[in-house]
């Protein structure tokens, strides 16, 4: 009997690899309704982007429909959600728990396959034991859960084992010195510990819609992960931005449109997604 290893070995050679690389989940945003149903405001990033990040606001107050919210969603090529629940908005001793967002967004054709569970007040919005063991006797096994952080601390690893990631909630530019410092310490941890990183990253409430600040530190962000992280863990696909956008009333930088032209250069626009289409357009991302 003849040996196949010479063709096996041929055929791995001749099979291209799949690279993988960091993914973009954009916020659906705050208070932007007419911004989020300009579906052709943000084109290439519905086109591209890998999921959403959904915020809950727009639901559960009603400021969306649930029409309008199935058109957002169905406008996007990747129906993957990373769903946000405040443990305040669970209905524990209801038999169906589950909250208004979740609801309204399977219903609409989402995917969600993991939900940020968070307690705001609470540890910087950090989840307690309790919190940890409640919502993992509702989605455990059925979701994957990340929890809220805002700062690295020597508490945080004790609470993120216990779950399958962490979303670093920051504000871009840097808030205060060695803030960044913190969430490339917690990149490093989640993927030495094999855990998901969630990036959720709205622009600060001074005057990043001057001047293009956003975007310009957006850039200058990317370069520092480049730098402390390296480009072999912003290739993995564990590693998520998530653009997001508070409240428009508050920061002014808005959600839309994905470019602007700039002295007659059409350029990533300095909004929540135009970060997520720059993000989409870096080699790193365009390599996969």
């Amino acid at each position: 009997m003849k040996s196949t290893t010479p063709i096996v070995s041929l055929l791995l050679l001749l099979t291209p690899l799949v690279a993988n690389a960091y993914q973009v989940y954009p916020s659906t945003g705050h208070m932007c309704k007419e911004q989020l149903l300009d579906l052709g405001s943000y084109q290439y990033v519905r086109e591209h982007a890998d999921g959403m990040w959904l915020m809950p606001w727009n639901i559960r107050s009603d400021y969306l429909t649930q029409a309008e919210w199935a058109q957002v969603i169905g406008g996007f090529k990747s129906s993957k959600m990373v769903a946000e629940i405040n443990d305040t908005h669970m209905n524990w001793d209801s038999p169906n728990p589950h909250p208004k967002q979740l609801i309204t967004a399977l219903d609409a054709g989402a995917e969600v396959h993991t939900v940020m569970a968070y307690n705001e007040g609470v540890n910087g919005s950090v989840l307690t034991q309790e919190n940890i063991d409640h919502f993992k006797s509702v989605y455990g096994g059925k979701h994957k859960i990340v929890s809220n952080v805002r700062r690295w601390t020597s508490e945080a690893p004790f609470v993120f084992e216990q779950l399958d990631g962490i979303c670093f909630e920051f504000q871009i530019p840097e808030k205060f010195p060695g803030l960044w410092d913190q969430v490339v310490e917690g990149i490093l941890w989640a993927d030495k510990n094999d855990k998901v990183t969630y990036l959720l990253t709205p622009p600060g409430h001074n005057d990043y819609h001057l001047n293009r600040a956003y975007i310009k530190a957006y850039q200058k962000f990317f370069a520092y992960l480049r730098e402390k992280v390296g480009d072999e863990i912003l290739k993995k696909d564990t590693l998520i931005f998530c653009p997001s956008n508070y409240s428009i009333h508050k920061t002014d930088v808005q959600m839309t449109p994905e470019v602007e032209e700039v002295n007659g250069k059409v350029l990533p626009a300095n909004t929540a997604m135009g970060a997520a289409y720059w993000l989409l357009q870096q080699p790193l991302y365009l390599e996969k």
